[in-house]
């Protein structure tokens, strides 16, 4: 494609309702796989990880990460999601943000190089002066992939990019393991990182058509930079809720509290990204093609949200009775407080996929002011509800009442999320009430018998004792949705739309 043609189109082909279901039934299962794959490689990378390095490595990462992720918002802008979204879009146009991107990155790298010094004296260790300057690469790494990503998710090409993510996470886990190994300290998570980043620029570059020409800004685009500038402001205001009580745990409680806590957190966020992620990927660019058929949109939306629900519910239920085994197998006895604080996550990790999925109405509809109003009230409260608990537990209860008080408040927080997000549409929050009424009722009853195994197996090993929980757990989940007929319903639809024959 010659990017100097400044008027070709990057059109989002027109396809009926019955192939946009099918595709995204398939794109769906696809990257699910792929992120089956992915999450597989990584918890491994981590497990491994885990044991021959010590919280106190991880406390350390964590702490510089709890910075830098502010930056994490400016390597984009939200210009990837305008991208996926816009009805019409030209060469010019994804020049142009492709610039801007780029941009915007250098300045974050660099602004971070300028203000490592600071960082380190924030926490008080100078090591992570250096880590602060490595780790800063990948905000202009991010940027120079944005748009390549985007225009391959605008085009549906799912298999590719779950393809390209799996490649990139096996070839940087090899990477952080044979460094951490080689006795490279929290050094083997810095590389895992900048790898990570740097090849996924390589893979995307080489499979994308589209290349970069002169820089050059198009006034077109004016609207886009608005759309990109509220997600940045959500996305700041994301930062603040999550990482705020984070900066100060690092703060006062140092490294190694904060490395068991930063494993519980990631351990769960892996475990919501085989969920929310894939879906999401999908689901935001279908809806975009759907608006202007509300009645059409309001339906996609609670066949996700239906889907959601099924995997979320029994994830959250597993982890809260199971979450200590199962990081005591992972990562070994020097993470026992890790377990402790995924068991503790478990209640938000029930609604969490669902409450993010707020995100595909806010974009696919282009209501980013009405996402960063939301967030407002919705991160400012998340982000008292953690410090407060913080505040409350001081060293000796610290980690855990903040853990507590993230799973509360998005507990708290479902039902206003839901019913803000749906305002101007035909959806209502006891629809997606009745369509997770099932999966709540069967998780409950699937933990329950998880925990009366986990009592009658507690003197075995935990080799022994967590695969029998778990199998006893999703035998009754799996019988009891399969018993609902809304439920079968919906899996025989997935199934219907996986056959060869559908429409093209």
């Amino acid at each position: 494609m010659n990017p100097s043609r400044d008027g070709r189109e990057h059109a989002s082909e027109p396809m009926s309702l019955g192939r946009l279901k099918a595709l995204s039934v398939r794109g769906g299962l696809l990257t699910v796989s792929a992120m089956g794959i992915n999450q597989f490689l990584r918890l491994g990378v981590v497990a491994v990880m885990s044991r021959l390095l010590t919280p106190v490595d991880f406390g350390v990462i964590a702490m510089t990460m709890g910075v830098l992720s502010v930056g994490m918002v400016f390597r984009d802008l939200g210009l990837a999601s305008a991208t996926v979204q816009r009805e019409n879009l030209t060469d010019s146009h994804v020049n142009s943000l492709f610039w801007v991107n780029v941009g915007a990155g250098a300045l974050a790298t660099i602004a971070a190089c300028l203000g490592a010094p600071l960082v380190a004296a924030f926490y008080g260790d100078q090591r992570l002066t250096a880590v602060t300057r490595v780790l800063s690469l990948t905000f202009v790494l991010g940027a120079l992939a944005a748009q390549h990503n985007a225009l391959l998710v605008r085009q549906l090409k799912f298999a590719l990019t779950s393809k390209l993510q799996v490649i990139s996470a096996l070839s940087s886990g090899i990477l952080a393991v044979l460094a951490a190994h080689a006795g490279a300290g929290y050094w083997a998570l810095v590389v895992q990182v900048v790898a990570a980043d740097a090849i996924s620029v390589l893979l995307v570059w080489h499979q994308s058509q589209w290349r970069p020409g002169r820089p050059r800004f198009d006034p077109e685009i004016w609207p886009m930079l608005s759309y990109g500038g509220y997600l940045v402001q959500f996305g700041l205001m994301a930062y603040v809720g999550t990482y705020g009580s984070v900066l100060l745990m690092g703060r006062f409680l140092g490294a190694g509290p904060l490395g068991q806590y930063s494993r519980a957190d990631m351990l769960t966020r892996t475990l919501l990204g085989y969920i929310s992620q894939p879906l999401g990927s999908i689901a935001a660019p279908a809806l975009s093609r759907l608006q202007s058929e509300p009645e059409t949109y309001a339906r996609y939306y609670l066949r996700g949200i239906e889907v959601m629900a099924l995997l979320s519910m029994p994830f959250g239920a597993g982890c809260f009775i199971m979450g200590p085994d199962l990081v005591l197998a992972m990562l070994g006895k020097q993470w026992t407080q890790t377990g402790f604080l995924v068991s503790l996550f478990a209640p938000g990790m029930c609604v969490q996929p669902i409450m993010s999925s707020t995100g595909w109405l806010y974009m696919s509809s282009g209501r980013t002011r009405q996402m960063l109003r939301w967030g407002v009230y919705g991160w400012s409260f998340l982000l008292v509800a953690t410090v407060g608990g913080l505040y409350l537990g001081g060293r000796t209860w610290g980690v855990g009442l903040v853990a507590m008080a993230y799973s509360g408040a998005l507990l708290l927080l479902t039902w206003p999320c839901l019913s803000y997000a749906f305002r101007g549409t035909q959806l209502r929050v006891g629809m997606v009430v009745k369509v997770c009424v099932t999966p709540l009722l069967a998780a409950v009853a699937a933990a329950l018998v998880a925990s009366i195994a986990h009592l009658a197996l507690e003197s075995y090993s935990v080799w022994i004792r967590l695969p029998c929980e778990a199998a006893f757990m999703a035998a009754v989940y799996l019988a009891l949705v399969l018993a609902s007929l809304g439920s079968r319903r919906t899996i025989a639809d997935i199934l219907m739309h996986l056959r060869p024959g559908m429409p093209p």
